[in-house]
Order: structure tokens, then sequence, then C-alpha cells
């Protein structure tokens, strides 16, 4: 955890030396997400396994250093969800897990058309979350998740 402090830690000198001038906005972010769980011991049958609409909000921080590039770090509190259905003893049972992350997306944008009227754009870069909690519900069950008991790694590189 510390050397992914000291990385972001880095970008961010880097990004703010590199251009005294640079223009720097703020603003909120909403949005929602549409995520799901995968790996070797996950069935991924679509019936029985679909994604929760979950909600994420948090601030984006625009550093402009001229009309076509822009470094955008975003500090975002992010929910990831599934919904799975099984048939146990002849029983239907539904069971929602909602994982909860602090999330720091860092994109480098590149602006190809910006207007009054719109902006036209690519964006790449990494994000860094890192699981906070969860919840676990369904009609018998409504627990607390939580990642170190259940061996779930809370760093989410992507």
């Amino acid at each position: 955890m510390k050397s992914l402090l000291k990385f972001v830690s880095l970008l961010m000198f880097l990004a703010l030396t590199f251009n005294v001038n640079a223009q720097i906005s703020v603003g909120p972010k909403v949005g929602i997400n549409f995520a799901t769980f995968g790996g070797d011991d996950v069935n991924s049958d679509s019936e029985s396994l679909r994604s929760l609409v979950c909600s994420q909000f948090g601030i984006a921080t625009q550093i402009r250093f001229n009309e076509s590039f822009t470094i955008q770090p975003e500090f975002l509190y992010y929910q990831k969800g599934i919904r799975s259905k099984f048939d146990l003893f002849g029983e239907d049972y539904t069971i929602k897990q909602r994982l909860n992350y602090f999330e720091i997306p860092v994109l480098a944008k590149f602006m190809f058309f910006a207007q009054e009227s719109g902006q036209i754009y690519a964006a790449a870069g990494p994000s860094f979350g890192f699981g906070l909690n969860g919840k676990i519900k369904s009609d018998d069950i409504d627990e607390d998740f939580n990642f170190d008991d259940n061996n779930l790694t809370r760093l989410d590189v992507s």
C-alpha cells in the first residue's frame, strides 16, 4: 500500500511541476456502475449471475496543460455488486452482494476537438481501488461483508 501511495504522489507531483500555469478545475462526478465478479471458481452462468446497478460519486479534478492535454485525477466512492440465483433442495434463493470501494483513477486526456458545444477526446490511465466493506443480503441473510474474512484482496488495480 505504501508503494501505491508513493506512485500516486509521484504522478501528482510530476503533473504539477510540468507547468505552473496549468488551469485547475474541480467538480462533482456522479454515475452508475454495472460490474460483475469473475474468476476460475465463479460460475458465470448468465441466468444465475447478474450485475447490480450500483452508484458512484466523488470529485473529479482536471489539470489542463494546454488546449489538447489534461491530467484528470478523480477521488470516488464506488460500488460493485452481483445478484445470484440458485436452487437448493427445490427452493429458489437470490443473494445480492455489494462491495464498496474508494477509487482513484488518474487519466491522461488528449483532446482532438474542443468547442463550447462539446469535445472529443481519448483518455487512458491507471485506476487504484481499495475495498472498504460490503453487504450480503437475501430473504434470510443480512450481514456485513469483510474482505479479510473472505480471503479477497482489498486492492483493485486496473
